[in-house]
Parts: C-alpha cells; sequence; structure tokens
C-alpha cells in the first residue's frame, strides 16, 4: 500500500501499482448520545479512564459497553462496508483484506516512544494547608525550563478524569488545579 488514511468512521487505502486499487472501508460509528453513556459506565472505575489515556486498552471494556446495552465491536449487519475498485468479486477482496492486516500491525506495534529525558529533582512541595489556600504557591515559575504549546483547555486530563477521590481541600479539585496548569503554560 503506497497510503492508509485514518479518519473516524473509516479508512481509505491506495495501493502500489502503476493504476492503483482504492480500497475504502467504512465502520458505523457509536452516535455522541450513545458514547455518553459509556463514558458514565467507565467512570465508575476512573482506572479505564487512566488506561485509556495511557493508549492501553482496559481488560474489561466490553464489560462497560455491554452494561449500557452496546458493543464496542461493530456487529450489525452494516456496521462495517468494505470496497475496492479491483475487478475481484470477493469481499473482502486480497486489497481489503491488506490492509486490514496493515491495520491490525500498527494496533500491536504502535509507534516507538522515545524515553523522557531525565528532569532535575522536584521541589519540596507546600504543606497541604498551603496548597489549598494558593494552588499557585506551588509553581515555581523561575525553575522551569522549556518550550510549551499553551492547551485550549487548562487540565484537560483532570477534567477527563473527573473528580479526584483523595482531595482534601474544600476547593473541588479540577478549579483548584486549572490555575496550576494555566500558570505553567
Amino acid at each position: 500500500m503506497i497510503s492508509v488514511d485514518i479518519q473516524q468512521g473509516g479508512v481509505t487505502a491506495k495501493g502500489s501499482r502503476k493504476k492503483p486499487y482504492n480500497v475504502t472501508i467504512v465502520v458505523q460509528t457509536i452516535p455522541a448520545s450513545e458514547w455518553e453513556k459509556v463514558q458514565e459506565a467507565m467512570a465508575e472505575q476512573p482506572i479505564m479512564a487512566a488506561s485509556l489515556l495511557s493508549g492501553r486498552m482496559p481488560d474489561n471494556i466490553e464489560e462497560k459497553f455491554t452494561a449500557v446495552d452496546l458493543s464496542m465491536l461493530r456487529n450489525q449487519k452494516g456496521d462495517l462496508e468494505t470496497d475496492c475498485s479491483c475487478s475481484d468479486w470477493s469481499n473482502p477482496c486480497k486489497h481489503i483484506a491488506a490492509v486490514y492486516l496493515l491495520l491490525g500491525s500498527e494496533s500491536r506495534h504502535p509507534a516507538q516512544t522515545l524515553e523522557p529525558p531525565e528532569l532535575p529533582p522536584e521541589p519540596r512541595p507546600p504543606e497541604v494547608a498551603e496548597f489549598c489556600s494558593n494552588p499557585l504557591a506551588a509553581l515555581q515559575v523561575k525553575d522551569l525550563v522549556a518550550s510549551a504549546i499553551v492547551p485550549n483547555t487548562d487540565a484537560a486530563p483532570p477534567q477527563r478524569l473527573g473528580r479526584f477521590p483523595i482531595w482534601q481541600c474544600s476547593r473541588e479539585f479540577v478549579p483548584a488545579i486549572q490555575a496550576v496548569y494555566h500558570a505553567a503554560s
């Protein structure tokens, strides 16, 4: 294959011949309202969100889909449609099968990640009471030497994880940490 383009709801691929075959795979996506049900089910176990955010698929994720009468794997007629511009009458043809194999290979061997550089030791955090009254006191901007792209949303990872169960300050966790994220970026 010369190119494989993965986008929401499908994959398009082009072969390497002089006149390449075009392969299209369309997957019926789960509507946003149904995703909300899945997210609520997964929110019952924050470790699931942590696993997904770190790029790992939780072992029991299908149970959460089943609990809200959904399936993570599309299993109804019409959920998966494939097409190839070759003259082969079988579906999947060898070109569609090749795209399946490429996709499967990619999911088994994700891109290598580089080891993060060694960072200097972190400064001692302020006392818990001090942090609760002033979260920005924990951030020593003068000690940070790095460049960063400012995100559109402050504290996106904690917002995705939701309520922090061991948080003991009177202020809610996400608003308190948002100020730290904003100052850091």
